[in-house]
């Protein structure tokens, strides 16, 4: 359960560890996620706030343009391609990531 900005911290970088073994294992040119199989891959099945917390951080993401959200199903799917600035930065490091989603959760409190 999230009961500090140090447990949010953790998500996020738990969450850009995972989509970043994801990309590196890549075998094509898009990876996609979807919010059920990314809170069961963190172990936050359970936790609604880490839910929460896990679809902010993807909603940012595609709201600055990082990810591409197709809504057609019952849930939305978030992929990333090769080449675009996230794939870029995930296979450089969780910190290069990690400064993409800082300037993404940035920008969405500023609205």
């Amino acid at each position: 359960m999230i009961r500090s900005k140090g447990d949010v911290r953790i998500i996020r970088r738990r969450l850009l560890e995972r989509m970043r073994r994801r990309v590196l294992a890549a075998r094509g040119n898009v990876v996609s996620f979807t919010l059920r199989r990314l809170r069961r891959d963190l172990g936050a099945e359970e936790d609604r706030n880490a839910g929460a917390e896990i679809k902010a951080v993807l909603e940012a993401l595609a709201a600055r343009g990082l990810l591409e959200v197709d809504r057609r199903g019952r849930a939305p799917r978030y992929a990333v391609r090769r080449g675009s600035p996230l794939w870029r930065a995930l296979t450089g490091g969780v910190e290069q990531a990690e400064v993409l989603l800082s300037e993404a959760m940035l920008n969405r409190s500023r609205r």
